[in-house]
């Protein structure tokens, strides 16, 4: 008689674990995937932005540096020194500085335009103003047609960490276009708004101070920030008695003291029985007095009393 085999196979548990699985592993891939391509956009976006940056900087460069243009934006020829438009852009100059992209060769998918944007089917623009006696150049990036619900705070917040944007009441934001020699020029200085960041270690020579300074704070490590005003404490040893001089604080802080007891010393006379207290003795407008009291007994007649002899650590600071 021939063999029965046994047939083997996938039951039904085995599927349904295999699907689960599966579902599992779509359910935590995708929304990956998703976040990921997302950002990409984002990335490549500012990079074409920055370059674009770049490209107009040069442009008004060549013009000003060759063809005798304004480069003071105080006076009236320095709008001519930037390009006329976008068109102008790929155009003057034979490309030089942009390669033409026409709107039949983009609709194809063989370029993309300067002022193509991938949020929106505006047009990125830019604008010539003159704010009292300067001339300035914007660039103008519609985000105002983005959703006010996490798709404008992904497209914006990077533009607007890039030096000179600035949001407007109408949610667009806008890049002030410098000169390129200005720009460079600039990248090696600190810039009051606070625009450009230290990329290392701030030197100051060892013959000069940081002064006048409201508040500094330093990283903590969880990100946090801590106030270094709160974190800077005077410490003195002082006596019953002695005048503690108040520090004087930033606004919205007040002068703080903490006593504690350093040593205290009982005479021979002197049994120590009960509490040993630091106090505030006495305040004024600019300094506080410092105060110990010690409980003991005296030897020789068995009565309850204070002494205030020993060595108080006084902590002054801010608060």
């Amino acid at each position: 008689m021939p063999n029965k085999r046994k047939q083997g196979g996938f039951g039904l548990m085995d599927v349904l674990l295999a699907l689960s699985l599966t579902a599992l592993v779509l359910i935590t891939v995708i929304p990956m995937s998703m976040s990921y391509y997302k950002q990409k956009q984002v990335d490549e976006f500012m990079t074409n932005i920055k370059g674009l940056i770049v490209q107009m900087q040069l442009y008004q460069f060549h013009r000003t540096s060759k063809e005798g243009y304004k480069s003071n934006p105080f006076f009236p020829g320095y709008m001519d020194s930037w390009p006329a438009s976008f068109d102008a852009l790929m155009l003057d100059y034979g490309g030089a500085f942009r390669e033409l992209c026409g709107p039949m060769n983009e609709e194809a998918g063989k370029c993309v335009r300067p002022d193509t944007l991938p949020f929106t089917t505006e047009k990125l623009s830019f604008k010539q103003v003159m704010e009292t006696t300067v001339n300035k150049v914007f660039l103008v990036i519609p985000t105002s047609t983005l959703p006010d619900d996490g798709p404008r705070a992904r497209w914006g917040q990077p533009l607007l960490a890039l030096p000179d944007a600035q949001l407007l009441d109408n949610g667009d934001i806008q890049i002030l276009l410098r000169p390129l020699t200005k720009t460079i020029m600039y990248d090696e200085f600190l810039r009051k708004d606070g625009s450009v960041h230290l990329t290392g270690d701030w030197d100051v020579g060892g013959e000069h101070a940081i002064t006048n300074a409201k508040d500094y704070t330093i990283r903590n490590s969880d990100g946090s920030q801590q106030l270094v005003s709160t974190g800077l404490v005077k410490i003195l040893q002082v006596n019953h008695g002695d005048w503690i001089d108040k520090p004087k604080c930033p606004e919205h802080q007040q002068p703080d003291l903490t006593l504690s007891i350093n040593t205290v010393t009982i005479p021979n006379q002197y049994t120590l029985i009960g509490s040993i207290k630091p106090y505030v003795l006495d305040e004024r407008f600019s300094q506080w007095r410092a105060g110990l009291q010690v409980r003991v007994v005296a030897n020789s007649t068995g009565k309850a009393t204070t002494i205030d002899t020993g060595r108080l650590t006084a902590f002054v600071q801010c608060k």
